[in-house]
């Protein structure tokens, strides 16, 4: 913390001399008193995210100045105390980031991360333009429109645009660049979508779970309330190219899942651990029904690489609750970020905790979730026109046993 309050100090002695400093033998003309309010918020801003990051960041950092100078810099490259997940937004790019959770955008569908100073594709959205022009998860974004991106919320920027207009979008495919065009659509984002597949012993339900936005708990639980009332109950629930979303819909959903008892995660923090088991969950959601309202019903869970985060939450506590979970292994993104507003209006993103899931408290994060069954993803090519789906195959023939 000493480090912590010398910059504090230092930020206080900047606004005490500002109408007078002198660097060299060159004075600084007078500063009016709108562009010191201005300078005064900017660095009262920097100060917040220096102090969120020595409290509460999930990794504290091991030296709070390098961690400054880094910022005051703007080097990238040394990473004193950024991890790969954390961001800032500024007041026009935290507003990007609202309208996706909300559930409606216009762009192209990808949902992507900074790693590493590099763009990453997680996953594309399944059904949107990006998915159906085959960007894939792992895609690293060089260019947009055959300039360079800068960062990740450059990326996202000029990825957006007019409904119709086209966008190509350069990215490296494991050391082969590729070029994609992709044309825009308005983005809305359901949670879910239900279809029945028939088989030599009656009818499966099939649940597409495509993101976790605040919509999902109600959703979901009125699909398979509506397929159990039509009498069926055994359902296929996939989770492929699902990015994940909020965290607090994941629980509601796996609560229903979940026996009396069972731990659904572990949120570790820096300095303590809370286990979320079904007690906790029920109080802090406020929820009136008893935890496994579905467990009555047979469920096979699908799941690929562009499954993340909350996806992965889902399927490494279902399948240690002894759930069949079939496809391929899972990005591995097993920490979570906690959304801070700013004082100027921007917003600070920032990892505060590790996910364990299930009863076996199961680390994922950079190892991702193995499933039951491996099956090789049917799609290479994020195409839209579906061969045959071994996956989907597989979870048939478990539910047909």
């Amino acid at each position: 913390m000493k480090a912590l309050r010398q910059l504090f100090i230092l930020v206080i002695m900047l606004f005490g001399f500002l109408p007078s400093m002198a660097f060299g033998q060159t004075n600084l003309p007078s500063v009016s008193s709108e562009e010191r309010a201005l300078i005064l918020q900017e660095m009262q801003s920097f100060a917040e995210i220096l102090l969120y990051y020595s409290r509460i960041s999930l990794d504290k950092p091991t030296d709070l100045r390098a961690c400054a100078y880094e910022m005051l810099r703007m080097k990238p490259n040394e990473q004193s105390c950024r991890d790969k997940h954390s961001a800032w937004y500024s007041k026009e790019e935290a507003q990007i980031f609202k309208t996706e959770l909300e559930g409606k955008f216009g762009g192209i569908g990808l949902e992507v991360s900074e790693q590493d100073r590099k763009v990453v594709v997680i996953s594309p959205i399944d059904g949107a333009p990006a998915y159906r022009a085959g960007l894939k998860s792992g895609d690293v974004i060089t260019k947009v429109d055959g300039e360079p991106v800068v960062n990740i919320m450059d990326a996202v920027k000029r990825m957006r645009g007019k409904p119709g207009t086209a966008v190509e979008i350069t990215v490296d495919r494991k050391g082969k660049e590729i070029i994609i065009r992709v044309v825009r659509e308005i983005i809305t984002i359901h949670a879910v979508s239900t279809k029945t597949i028939n088989d030599s012993n009656g009818v499966i339900g099939y649940i597409k779970v495509k993101t976790f936005n605040e919509n999902l708990p109600k959703e979901f639980r009125e699909e398979m309330l509506d397929l159990r009332a039509k009498g069926v109950i055994r359902v296929i629930l996939d989770f492929r190219n699902n990015p994940g979303g909020l965290l607090w819909q994941a629980l509601e959903v796996l609560y229903d899942f979940a026996r009396p008892g069972d731990i659904l995660m572990v949120m570790r923090e820096r300095d303590q651990s809370t286990i979320f088991d079904t007690a906790h969950v029920k109080k802090e959601l406020e929820l009136k029904h008893e935890p496994g309202m579905f467990r009555d019903m047979r469920v096979v869970i699908l799941i690929n690489k562009g499954s993340a985060s909350a996806s992965e939450i889902f399927a490494g506590a279902t399948k240690d609750w002894g759930f069949p979970v079939v496809g391929t292994n899972t990005f591995g993104k097993g920490v979570g970020q906690t959304t801070i507003p700013l004082s100027n209006g921007s917003l600070l993103r920032l990892t505060t905790f590790e996910f364990l899931v299930g009863n076996s408290k199961t680390k994922i994060n950079d190892i991702g979730v193995t499933p039951t069954h491996e099956i090789v993803d049917p799609r290479p090519s994020s195409s839209e026109t579906l061969r045959e789906d071994k996956q989907l195959e597989k979870a048939i023939e478990l539910l047909s046993r």
